[in-house]
Formats: C-alpha cells, structure tokens, sequence
C-alpha cells in the first residue's frame, strides 16, 4: 500500500514530506546547514593555534590535577569544586582533553581543548537551528538565521577559544537540549502518557548535566514557562499567559525548580568561599561575590542597566569587544551619562513590551529569553572586577536573534526576500571577518592583555595580570636554563608591575611580584618593603612571609627571619616551613629550638637531608 504525501510550502520553499517518516529538512536545506557549519570551522580554526592564556587557564588546566592526572578517581572530580566554581563535568571534559606534549612550553598541547569547543560550539549551532526551526513552525528561514548569528557572532569568541569557557559551550549544549527535549514534550499531547513522561524525564536530566557543566544553568525552567506560554494554542497572549500560570500547569516545574534551587544554594556557597554544608571541597576562602557594601542599590541597578543595554547595542554592532570590561571609577560614573541613560532605555523597553503584550507573543518571548538567560550576570550582585562580558552574551543572543527572525519572516520576507536574504548574507560575512580577527586576540597572554591594554591604558589591574604572566615565564625560563628569555620577561613583568603600582594598585600580586623581582636582583631591602605591602593587603599568605623571611635572613636581621618563620609553621605546619625556622633558631642560638624543629621534619621526611645534617652538627659539633 503506497504512503500518502503531502505537500508544505515554507518560505517559498517547496518540501516533500513523507507522512509515515517526516523529514526534518530537505536535500538543499541540509546542503544549507553544512555549509553553514563549516563557514563558522573555518571563523574559528585560528585559534587551533593559540596558547593556554594567563586567565584561569593555569587553575583550570595547568595547575589542576584533576585534570592533569587521570589515575585521580573520577569521583573526586564530583567533590571539589575549583575556582570557586562547581562544575564537574566541565572539568571531565577537560580531562579527557590532556595531554603531553614535550616540545610545549607547559608540557601540555592547548590544541586539543580549543578543538573540542569549537566541535561543541558547532553542535550548538546546529541545535539553535534545530529549536529556532520547531518554534517558528518550521520556517527555515528563522532557523537558519538564529543559527547563523549564534555560530559567527563576535561576541562569541570568547566562550569558544578560551579553553576556560568550556563551562559555557558545554552548558549550553545541555541547556538547548533540554529545550528540545521539552519542546518535543509539549508536541506529543496526543500520544501516550509514557512517550511524553520520556521527553519530560529527557528534560529534566539534560537540566541537570547542564547544571553540572555551569550554575548559570538554574534559570532553565524560566525559559521552559516561556516555552510553554509561546507554544500555547491560545492566539491570545493573556489568555495564554493566565493558561500558563495556572497552578495546575507549574506543578509539572516542581522538580526543575527544587534542582535550581539545588545548584542555585551550592554555587552561592561555594563562591562564597564555603563548601555546602561540606558536601563539596573548597580550597579557596576568598568570595567571589563583592561586597555588597561597595556599590549602592542605585548603582548597581544602573551598572544593570548597562550592561543589558550594551548586550543588545553589540548584538546589533559588535565594535570596540574587549576581553575586559572594567567598572568605572567614582570620576567616570558621576560624570557620565551613559549609565542613568541605560537604566531609562531598560524602563522604556520594558514599558513597550508590556503594551505591545496585548497584540503578539513574540516580544514577550524574544526579550524574556533574553532577560532570563543574563539576569544573572547583570551584576545586581556583583561577582569578578568587569561590569559586563562578552562571554555572557552566548546562551541570550538566541532571545534576540528569534525575535529578530520573526519579525523579518513576518513583514519583510515575502515583498523583499532578495534584500533581506542580500543583507543577511553580507552581515554573516563582516561577522566572519570579525570573529576571526577577534580569535586572533587569543593567541597568548601577551597578545590578549597587551589588547586590553590599549583600550584601557589606565586599569592597573590589568597591568598585574600582564605582569604576573611575565613573571611566570621568567620562572620557566629560569627552570630551563634560558638566561636571555629569563632576564626579558623579568623587565617586562617590573614594568607592568611599577605601571600597577604608579595607578595605586591595591593588589598583593603586584606587591608580591615586585618583591620576587627585587629578590632576584639581589636586592632584599628593597624585596622587604614589597613583601611588607603585600602581607598588609593578605596578612595569612604564606609564601609572602617565607619570601620576607628569606630576605631578612640575607641581611642578617635574623630576630626577623625568625619571627616570620614562625607565622609560617602556625600558618601551614609543612617540612619546609620547620626547616627554615630551624635555620633562624639556629642563627639566634636557639640549639634546642632548631634540634626541636629539625626532629619535627624528619618525622614527615625521614630521609630530607640537610635535616638530618643538621641534627647531626648540633648534637655533635666535632
């Protein structure tokens, strides 16, 4: 018996669909989506050439063995959290990507990692087609133009080709999942109860993988509401929307919302410096989260207000991107007018969507999508040093992107296909030409501070960041022997770290940085003051009170040396710590003091030497 077909006409577009086995897309749409896949491979395959950056890449990757040493049992990858961020399966991921790589300066290739976010980023792109696709009522069009934006956006490149952000690509992943997955659910109404109790459970554990790769995941079931009240049969956006909130409707949430609740305590706690209640093990004390107390409820509404109004400003003109977006200065915010000027555009831009409400979903949604998928980064709360980021804009361009689509597949396609399509197609390809160049500020510290540099010449904390990358490849150098690279990269770090210092920096880096300068070139008065900055700024870090207590030993001040190895024992009870401050008990005449103290070492390192030397002098001079 033969199968009846049926023929649907999209955007000028005519598609044979088999009744008993719909096909998704047609031949030349398929042609379509792989062309678009690889024109957003070759936007991005620069980077497979750049370096590991001197931003959380070394916490990350570098100098995390959760990552580096794979007989660590995966489950200890679950337990801790890692930059005051909880997100085991980011952090899997990455381990699957390690390596060795002798001829790499950090032992390690950064090729792998890149490639695989930019794989993922793919995979991404193709879902937002695919969930732009079923929400528009299968319009290619609105598909393929989300898509687009979302695959060769230049604010995107900065989630992609940092190999930090595999947080946000692998988040995403999930996140876009689980839209679909609960898409599907609410288009399964007249099939069997276990079908759609299957894509429900699909959406719920997508959700949670999602979580798993990034706390900015816990607003998903806002989105999931804005779903369900743009897919409502009701024509009528407030009948829609009453339909939508009934009691009766959230209830099926329950479990979605008590898992944001879930990751939402976790990630507060734990970038608060905690450790849930000691479910997960934190190793920083120091809180992500600033103060409340340092901006008023005023500012940082306004700070809020800029920061979604630049979002959607750069949606449309991606110019002047930068890796850092720093808060101004009391001089800066008093005399602007930028930021009061957001905060009246956000009102007026709210304002309108609620009297357009009346006639179409559309706006609602868009803009909702949008709010929902940023309201977390807007800095109500402020977390980091940077007022906006261009990787937060990754997960809300699709709001902003199907809003757009819509309203040009509803009142400008069919009269002026051949201009929109025209313009499209040149927008797409000054977005290429602009994430590539933008992929190329990634190619090392250097390259991608000395950029933020030149926007902003009077941030001196960017000054510390560039300056401790240069201190650490001076350390590399020296470990290897390269006194010409050694003694470069010293002057460059000193320059930086006096520029930060000039711009009254209060950062214990820059002071401790210039300290190990200053102990380098033999110059311990000088190491001494830097370090007494650093220990004023951070008084329990004890490689500040080592460092000075070395100094003060080579100048002889050895009440001193001893004083500062004694916070150190108190501080951090380590081999090391004991040894030192036995030296400074045994420079002061304390025999008994040092014995004491060496004895203590040898009963964490039997077989350390110079403990056993030592010792051995003591008790027997001759």
């Amino acid at each position: 018996m033969s199968k009846k077909k049926h023929i649907i006409t999209n955007t000028k577009e005519t598609i044979l669909l088999d009744s008993a086995n719909d096909k998704l897309f047609s031949g030349n749409q398929i042609i379509v989506i792989i062309a678009l896949l690889i024109l957003t491979y070759f936007s991005f395959s620069p980077a497979l050439d750049n370096d590991f950056v001197d931003w959380d890449d070394g916490v990350y990757v570098l100098e995390n063995q959760l990552v580096l040493d794979k007989e660590i049992p995966i489950s200890d990858v679950f337990k801790q959290a890692v930059s005051l961020n909880y997100h085991p399966l980011t952090i899997l991921s990455m381990r699957w990507n390690a390596n060795e790589c002798k001829d790499c300066l950090n032992g390690i290739s950064s090729k792998p990692f890149i490639h695989w976010n930019i794989l993922i980023h793919l995979l991404n792109s193709f879902l937002v087609l695919l969930l732009s696709y079923k929400l528009s009522h299968k319009s290619f069009f609105v598909g393929l133009f989300c898509a687009s934006i979302f695959a060769v956006h230049p604010m995107h490149v900065e989630s992609v080709v940092w190999i930090s952000e595999r947080k946000d690509v692998l988040y995403v992943m999930f996140f876009l999942l689980s839209l679909l997955s609960f898409v599907k659910y609410l288009d399964t109404k007249s099939v069997g109860d276990a079908s759609r109790k299957r894509w429900f459970l699909l959406t719920v554990v997508f959700f949670i993988l999602s979580c798993f790769s990034k706390a900015m995941a816990v607003v998903l079931p806002l989105v999931l509401i804005l779903i369900d009240f743009y897919k409502n049969k009701e024509v009528n956006p407030i009948l829609a929307l009453k339909q939508t909130i009934r009691f009766k409707n959230l209830l099926k949430f329950i479990p979605l919302f008590g898992v944001s609740l879930l990751f939402g305590l976790m990630a507060s706690s734990i970038q608060q410096g905690g450790d849930f209640g000691g479910l997960v093990q934190n190793f920083e004390s120091e809180a992500a989260i600033n103060d409340f107390d340092v901006f008023t409820i005023y500012q940082r509404f306004q700070f809020a207000a800029y920061g979604f109004s630049m979002y959607i400003i750069k949606f449309f003109a991606p110019f002047g991107l930068s890796t850092f977006y720093p808060y101004p200065n009391k001089t800066e915010f008093e005399s602007s007018n930028i930021f009061l000027g957001s905060l009246i555009f956000v009102v007026v831009l709210f304002c309108s969507i609620i009297f357009s409400f009346k006639k179409s979903k559309i706006y609602f949604f868009g803009i909702g999508f949008f709010f929902f998928t940023v309201v977390l980064v807007l800095q109500f709360v402020s977390v980091g040093t940077v007022i906006m980021a261009d990787r937060y804009s990754y997960l809300p361009y699709v709001g902003l992107s199907f809003l757009l689509a819509i309203l040009l597949d509803k009142y400008l396609l069919k009269k002026y296909n051949y201009i929109i399509f025209s313009i499209f197609v040149i927008i797409i390809l000054f977005f290429v030409t602009q994430t590539r160049t933008q992929v190329d500020r990634w190619q090392d510290s250097e390259t991608l501070w000395s950029k933020v540099i030149e926007q902003y010449p009077n941030i001196e904390q960017v000054y510390s960041v560039r300056g401790n990358y240069y201190g650490k490849m001076s350390s590399r150098y020296m470990q290897i022997g390269d006194s010409v690279n050694q003694q470069k990269f010293r002057n460059k770090a000193e320059k930086d770290f006096i520029k930060a210092i000039q711009l009254n920096s209060n950062r214990v880096d820059v002071y401790e940085g210039m300290g190990n300068i200053y102990a380098m070139k033999n110059e311990p008065v000088k190491a001494i003051n830097m370090y007494s900055k650093a220990i004023k700024i951070q008084i329990n870090k004890v490689n500040l009170h080592f460092n000075r207590a070395i100094a003060y030993s080579i100048i002889s001040d050895n009440a001193s040396f001893l004083k500062d190895m004694n916070i150190c024992v108190e501080l951090d009870k380590k081999p090391l710590n004991y040894l030192y401050r036995g030296f400074a008990k045994q420079a002061i005449g304390d025999k008994i003091g040092a014995i004491n103290d060496y004895e203590a070492v040898l009963k964490m390192e039997t077989s350390n030497k110079i403990a056993i030397e030592r010792l051995a002098f003591l008790r027997d001079p001759k």
